[in-house]
């Protein structure tokens, strides 16, 4: 998202004659949300415990049936936050905008398509006329202008994934497609947040539906959460793989924002309802299952709402490296009134689709758990799925009533454990650090000089403010590895799967000279110490061993002990090794901080000289 779609979007909104409305915003919260948009009894609503509830504007989808102020206010005395679902992608007839002559195919406008399949009086709309726009944000008496006039503290926008109907990748044929559907959907949104955040600038705007478009960053930064839709399950099925494997990432975007995601899905079955409500816990969601028609204040006897979140998880620590060779133990608290009976579950699936849980018979009574030898080799090999070669944990918990609670998920990261290390260096001869020169390197045509010069691995130490720099102060940093991996062939073209092997690679954008992997971080661990490096040269002897370098495989390489890592002479300095040593090492990852060090002096950001 580019600057220039934001100040469309504010333009659009003053464009369209959007008039200055107050607008009441209260912080969303995280605990439990109700969906309901029919058969609503607001006193029972006020009764209960969720803290949220999102309802359709109208009792029955008429204007004469809309909700009054004074309804709205009453339930908002109750402590509830309330959202009011707007649907923006289709039209109905229902409501106040649609004019009776709509009904007859002849007189109806050219934005206003065909009926939605399965769906009586819902319509196809082409959401970026701008005569559609006015009915939704324009001038005094639009739909937004109504819905703040009723004192909701935030709007759900629903039918956002439209622009799959209209655009490139719809059935249309390509006369009435519009190959700008996502962004003209982005830019709709957009204006919509601006045109409510006129009095309040936290006015709350959360998407339901059209995932991929978080992907896009203008567009993530401008929603206040999301209403994602069966994640795990499709009714009492389980979610197709390959639908979750693409909306889960995305949705893990705006968790990491802080904002929430609110989970709703439709299983029947005790057992897939408390999959959902864990999987959903686990990945920080706050889940609920209700009826499709989301007709019924739903309540799941095994997963109230308003339970305060009574488990912690104490040890070990998020982001700690895991060794085949260390056993940790996990630990948490519990603050609940109740004893309860804990299970600890782990998973390298960032959908959460595959989970190992233990102990797999009677749970455990107290709060901490030390895995076997097998169970800790089977609980880092989930690492495989993920190429990142992350490990997720987190604890549930069954009380003798049969509440279940779940914790939000902690990360380890499975080192690759002990791999033969190398020592090279910019601008080596060939035979001195492997066969090849390293005058340049598989992405600079000219290294020696980028860096500064030779660096000889036998001047290090001089400067003792300095003790891990060569004997000139380098231009690009001394602390650098080299990774059998490369995203560009020998041929100089980009593979084509890269973005499916590099973990992050799928939500940035590179250009024809940007590496997906060049000056990574990787943090490296010998003999007790620890040292952090950019990833700066492929080696050592393949360039395509990604089973190795983003999976738990060892490496192809069968030469110089099957070496699988090199490490320059600061590297090398940094760890104490020898001129070869066994190095345990992993990516570091975008939710973590390099810490400071004398890795962090210099930098290097260039990026591919041919």
């Amino acid at each position: 998202m580019t600057k220039a779609w934001a100040v469309l979007a504010a333009a659009l909104a003053v464009a369209l004659g959007a008039t200055v409305r107050v607008a009441s915003a209260a912080p969303l919260p995280a605990g439990s949300f109700l969906y309901q948009i029919s058969n609503v009894d607001p006193m029972a609503i006020g009764l209960s415990a969720y803290d949220m509830v999102i309802l359709d504007p109208s009792r029955d989808g008429t204007s004469a049936g809309d909700w009054t102020p004074q309804e709205i206010a009453d339930l908002k005395a109750t402590g509830k936050t309330v959202l009011a679902l707007v649907r923006i992608g289709e039209a109905e007839s229902s409501r106040f905008y649609w004019d009776p002559a709509w009904d007859v195919p002849e007189t109806r406008p050219a934005w206003l398509g065909p009926q939605v399949a399965d769906e009586t009086g819902v319509y196809r709309v082409k959401y970026w006329d701008p005569a559609w726009q006015q009915l939704i944000l324009g001038p005094a008496g639009s739909y937004v202008d109504r819905v703040l006039a009723q004192g909701f503290d935030g709007i759900v926008l629903d039918a956002v994934d439209a622009y799959l109907y209209w655009g490139p990748a719809g059935k249309l044929p390509a006369s009435q497609r519009n190959n700008n559907a996502p962004q003209d959907m982005i830019a709709f949104v957009e204006a919509v947040a601006a045109s409510t955040r006129q009095a309040n600038s936290e006015y709350p705007v959360l998407p339901q539906s059209g995932y991929d478009l978080l992907a896009d960053d203008g567009y993530l930064a401008t929603v206040s959460g999301v209403v994602a839709e069966s994640l795990w399950f499709d009714g009492n099925k389980r979610q197709k793989t390959k639908v979750t494997r693409v909306v889960i990432p995305l949705i893990d975007r705006v968790v990491r924002t802080g904002r929430p995601v609110y989970a709703i899905s439709y299983p029947t079955s005790t057992k897939n309802i408390d999959i959902f409500y864990d999987r959903a816990t686990s990945k920080g969601c706050v889940p609920l299952v209700t009826t499709r028609e989301r007709d019924v204040l739903a309540m799941q006897a095994r997963h109230p709402p308003g339970l305060p979140p009574t488990l912690d998880l104490q040890t070990p620590l998020a982001n700690i490296d895991g060794y085949q060779s260390e056993k940790p133990t996990f630990t948490w608290t519990d603050a609940g009134a109740d004893p309860a009976g804990y299970r600890v579950n782990f998973s390298g699936s960032e959908a959460r689709q595959q989970v190992y849980t233990f102990p797999k018979k009677a749970p455990l009574s107290g709060t901490s758990y030390t895995p076997t030898a097998s169970e800790w080799k089977l609980i880092l090999n989930q690492a495989r799925l993920n190429q990142a070669g992350k490990v997720y944990w987190w604890v549930s918990a069954n009380s003798p009533t049969n509440v279940i609670r779940s914790t939000s998920a902690r990360v380890l990261h499975r080192m690759h454990p002990l791999v033969p290390t190398t020592v090279f260096w910019v601008g080596a001869e060939p035979g001195a650090a492997g066969p090849d020169s390293r005058t340049t390197s598989a992405w600079d045509s000219d290294w020696v000089n980028h860096f500064g010069g030779v660096d000889v691995p036998f001047t290090h130490g001089i400067d003792p403010d300095h003790p891990y720099w060569p004997d000139f102060t380098p231009l690009e940093n001394p602390f650098y590895v080299a990774l059998p991996y490369n995203d560009f062939t020998a041929a100089g073209a980009r593979r084509g799967n890269f973005d499916l092997i590099v973990p992050w690679a799928p939500f940035q954008q590179y250009g024809p000279l940007d590496s997906a992997v060049k000056n990574h971080w990787i943090r490296m661990k010998h003999n007790g110490a620890v040292c952090y490096a950019q990833w700066e040269d492929v080696g050592p002897w393949q360039t395509n061993d990604f089973r190795y370098v983003f999976g738990i495989m060892k490496p192809k390489n069968k030469k110089n002990l099957g070496a699988g890592l090199e490490v320059s002479p600061a590297v090398r300095d940094c760890l104490g090794m020898l001129s070869i040593g066994a190095v345990s090492w992993r990516f570091v990852h975008d939710d973590e901080t390099v810490p400071p060090g004398p890795w962090t002096e210099i930098v290097t950001t260039s990026q591919i000289t041919p």
